[in-house]
């Protein structure tokens, strides 16, 4: 997401941003997707499994849609370029911060 907010106008350089921004994030989202998975799998009993799933599901998806208009009312008022390294850059800050939060609490 960083990358494509920072990927230049012409074409090539553009396509490769993307290129590059696909081959790094998807990737990562699936190892994330299994991950969070089978964290909320194991945390969950067996009996609540189904409704922690569907509330997870609509939360991530309201948030999602939350964002997608923000991010286009934003687009609007300034440009879809600042808006998407704004989104990136904020992505990761706050994952930044999840990481170095969640490594204090880890049992090493």
């Amino acid at each position: 997401m960083l990358l494509n907010g920072l990927a230049p106008r012409a074409k090539l350089p553009g396509y490769a941003a993307l290129l590059g921004n696909q081959l790094v994030t998807d990737p990562a989202w699936t190892l994330y997707e299994i991950q969070q998975t089978t964290l909320r799998q194991e945390l969950s009993p067996p009996e609540a499994l189904g409704r922690v799933n569907a509330t997870f599901r609509v939360v991530a998806l309201g948030m999602g849609l939350f964002g997608t208009l923000l991010a286009g009312a934003l687009a609007e008022r300034f440009s879809a370029r600042l808006v998407i390294l704004l989104g990136g850059v904020t992505v990761s800050l706050v994952g930044a911060a999840l990481y170095w939060t969640t490594a204090r609490f880890s049992s090493d």
